[in-house]
Order: structure tokens, then sequence, then C-alpha cells
């Protein structure tokens, strides 16, 4: 195996083996630099993980609320374009209503607050409807109780729609509206 290695480094690892300086036991203040360099390392490495993890939970945090801060302004609506009282015709004298119509990114958002208007027997509702100057009515949704404030939703602009009225109407599949008309009123821009 000598014939192997070139004459120059055998030499020098004989020599080296040879040594008795090479055999002597290191001194135990090394064996403490050696544990304490580790335990230096091994804290810098958790604390540079303590603070990537603040670091990423804090950008979390501001991602989130900024997410939230631009969902809330995205939904915000501004005040009514439109507003109007309702009011009873027919023989229901006692009901009374009012609307504010905004609008949003996805249409118009029609808020109806009807009051004194019954319960009706099954297969009949409410619906609401958005008519022009030419007589060209838009339904804009069905609800069945006046008990709270009601939500309906328009795809065109009420600026094209001067009144609303709120009819009753059977389940029979006639999309027109019915001349059973409890609620009417004009539209006016807040």
């Amino acid at each position: 195996m000598t014939e192997a290695w070139d004459e120059p480094a055998g030499v020098l690892l004989a020599y080296l083996l040879g040594d008795s300086a090479t055999w002597v036991e290191p001194r135990a203040v090394l064996e403490d630099a050696v544990v304490g360099a580790v335990e230096l390392t091994r804290a810098r490495r958790r604390r540079n993980r303590r603070l990537l993890r603040r670091t990423m939970a804090g950008a979390a945090a501001v991602a989130a609320a900024g997410a939230l801060v631009f969902g809330l302004s995205a939904h915000h609506e501004t005040d009514a374009e439109f507003k109007g009282r309702l009011t009873a015709s027919g023989s229901l004298g006692a009901a009374t209503g009012s609307t504010e119509i905004y609008a949003s990114r996805s249409g118009f958002r029609v808020a109806l607050d009807a009051s004194g208007l019954p319960d009706l027997p099954a297969g009949r509702f409410y619906e609401a409807w958005l008519a022009d100057s030419n007589g060209t009515e838009l339904p804009v949704g069905t609800f069945s109780s006046s008990r709270s404030q009601i939500t309906l939703w328009a795809g065109l602009s009420s600026a094209d729609f001067s009144r609303m009225t709120v009819t009753v109407e059977s389940d029979d599949n006639d999309q027109a509206p019915s001349t059973d008309v409890v609620l009417a009123g004009r539209l006016y821009r807040s």
C-alpha cells in the first residue's frame, strides 16, 4: 500500500503519526470552547427562526388587514342614489313603505321597508317593480313578508325608472305584473 503513495506524502504522514505531540490529549478548555460554539450556533438559529416566524406572522396580519380594508371599501355603498315613499293603494289603506336604491358593483340594491302588508296564503306573494314613464315595468324581486327590511336587486339604474309599485302575484307563471297593486310611489334622486 505504501507503493501507491508518492514518497514525500508518505514520509510526512509517517513523521506525523510518529510524533508524540500528535497523540497528546487536548486541553479541557478546548472541549468547552467547541461545546460553547455549537450551543451559540443553535441559539442563533433558534433566534433567527423565531424572528422569521414573527416577521411572517406580522406580514400575514398586515396582509389580512389590507384584504379586510379592501374588501370593506370594495363593497361599501355610498348614500342612496334614489329614494321614494310608497303609499297604499287598493284595499290596504294601512300599508306604507319607503325605498332606497344603492349602486353597487353587482347592480343596484333596492332596500324596501314596507309595513302593514298582511301575510298571504300559499301560492301568492308580493313582487316589487320599477316603472318608467312609458309604462315599462322591470321586476326587482319577490318577497312573502313585510316583517323586516326587504333587499331586492335590479340590473338597471333607477335613473330610467321614476316609480316603484308592489303587487300581489299568484304562482301562475304569468311574468307580467298583476293589477293588484298594494303599494306605489315616485322615486327621487337623493
